[in-house]
């Protein structure tokens, strides 16, 4: 279950940060509202991508270099419980406060302790290639400033190992994911965006988003909707200054819709009782003796 969480005003200024791409970033402070109370997440990637991206159509085949970023940029450690992936955030204690925690998984909590305490070993090494998550036993985490979104590594442990590390160091090779986080992205109809092309014209609107709202517009059409109103739809939609996703384009709808009702022209009804008010209305013409 996601979590509020505190972000400081050092993350942003951070070397870590500075050196780390726009999309690892943003995956790192969702790692934090994503990990319980003791810094540790699920790790699965179509789980983790899913919450960091939920409306970002990223390709399964990008995950594994994803995560992999995000543990070179800010030391986050992967490693393997029960059968589970799982990440822990190294720095957690130092910035996160949290005054009623769950009831603590000691033997998930040893196991991210001991891949920790692997992953900053002098001899770690970085994983072999960008498309590798990184596994447990190499580690990524370096030297840091100890700011939040840092690799401080703090007190440097003795090499020797121990029996936690031994018992649940499992080294985690390169993560194959076998399910998208999302079904197949659905491609719009060829009809659909010579719909939007003749209502919009050369609006200036990117391919993607001519795409999406064409997407929109196969959605309404198996709806039944009618092409006039569509068309209307879409010339809102265009219109309006707030109204920026093209996903709103069947509640844009739903208002042109309900403004058409509103309007006493569209109304049959009223058209004939206004007819008639009409005529009766009219002055009476004077009646010519015999």
């Amino acid at each position: 279950m996601p979590r509020i969480r505190t972000i400081k005003p050092e993350f942003w200024d951070s070397p870590d940060t500075a050196a780390a791409d726009l999309r690892t970033r943003l995956l790192y402070i969702a790692m934090w509202n994503w990990a319980d109370d003791y810094g540790i997440g699920d790790a699965t990637p179509v789980r983790l991508i899913g919450f960091a991206f939920p409306n970002d159509e990223i390709p399964v085949s990008d995950y594994p270099r994803i995560l992999s970023e995000v543990s070179r940029a800010y030391g986050v450690v992967f490693f393997e419980h029960s059968g589970r992936r799982y990440f822990v955030i190294p720095e957690w204690e130092k910035h996160q406060r949290t005054e009623r925690r769950a009831k603590p998984n000691e033997a998930l909590i040893e196991a991210a302790n001991a891949a920790i305490s692997a992953a900053q070993r002098p001899d770690a090494e970085s994983p072999r290639n960008s498309a590798e998550i990184p596994p447990l036993s190499d580690g990524t985490s370096g030297a840091g400033t100890g700011e939040q979104g840092n690799r401080g590594t703090g007190e440097k442990d003795d090499d020797s190992p121990t029996n936690a590390t031994h018992h649940n160091a499992t080294t985690v090779e390169a993560i194959v994911v076998e399910n998208a986080a999302k079904p197949a992205r659905n491609h719009p109809s060829s009809a659909a965006r010579t719909v939007v092309r003749q209502t919009l014209g050369y609006a200036g609107y990117p391919r993607s988003t001519i795409d999406r709202l064409a997407t929109q517009v196969d959605r309404l059409t198996r709806e039944g909707q009618p092409d006039t109103l569509i068309r209307q739809a879409l010339t809102a939609w265009d219109r309006r200054p707030n109204c920026e996703r093209p996903e709103y384009l069947p509640t844009v709808l739903s208002d042109v819709l309900k403004a058409s009702r509103a309007s006493p022209a569209t109304n049959g009804h009223d058209d004939k009782v206004n007819g008639y008010l009409a005529f009766a209305n009219q002055p009476r013409q004077p009646e010519i003796e015999p």
